[in-house]
């Protein structure tokens, strides 16, 4: 998957994620509802002088997935992020989450993740909590998580990305060829190193019990 940041984007692409953003389908789910376009392209001009905010469109074979975002940075230590899937797409939440996982990671490089819902989106709490995020508070609005890595949070990530990988691999389970699935998720998940897929037992689906 491909990150373009928002200070990149063509002026086409800045009216797409406009619309994006105060679509039907995305804009009560923010704690802003809705944006002007006057607002939207002074916020995107804004993330050229600030350090602690990076906004990217999600990208697959030339098809835009949706949006991530990282707020609060402080590198090294910790992010807070959001992500919205393209509004005529279905079924990439778990995707945006392994690039956002991966991108926090490896090139923010925190150790803590922080997000937050509103209460009633039970399909974006059910989404981090499956990937490894923890419940820490909630007031009359919003639900509160973190994710911390070392933490057990990676386990449960990393659980996640299986078995959204093991969905799409029935033929290969049929067969129950492991060598061939195991080098199949080393190339779909890069967190996962070549000596650990070996370890996975044959009935590796205890691991996802």
């Amino acid at each position: 998957m491909m990150l373009k940041n928002f200070v990149d984007l063509d002026e086409i692409e800045k009216v797409l994620v406009f619309g994006w953003r105060n679509h039907l389908k995305i804009a009560p789910l923010m704690r802003t509802q809705t944006i002007t376009l006057k607002e939207h392209l002074q916020f995107m001009e804004s993330l050229k002088q600030d350090s602690t905010k990076q906004y990217f469109l999600a990208l697959q074979d030339d098809e835009i997935l949706g949006v991530l975002c990282f707020i609060d940075i402080q590198h090294g230590i910790s992010c807070e992020f959001g992500i919205y899937q393209n509004p005529d797409l279905k079924g990439y939440g778990a995707a945006l989450m392994e690039a956002m996982l991966k991108y926090a990671q490896r090139t923010l490089g925190v150790v803590k993740i922080y997000a937050c819902a509103l209460n009633t989106n039970q399909k974006a709490i059910s989404l981090y909590q499956r990937f490894g995020f923890q419940f820490t508070n909630k007031d009359a609005q919003m639900s509160y998580f973190v994710f911390s890595a070392g933490g057990g949070g990676e386990f449960v990530a990393l659980k996640a990305t299986l078995l959204h990988f093991f969905a799409t691999q029935t033929t290969i389970l049929a067969t129950q060829d492991y060598s061939l699935l195991a080098y199949k998720i080393h190339k779909a998940s890069k967190n996962v190193e070549s000596q650990s897929l070996r370890a996975i037992p044959s009935p590796f689906l205890s691991l996802c019990a």
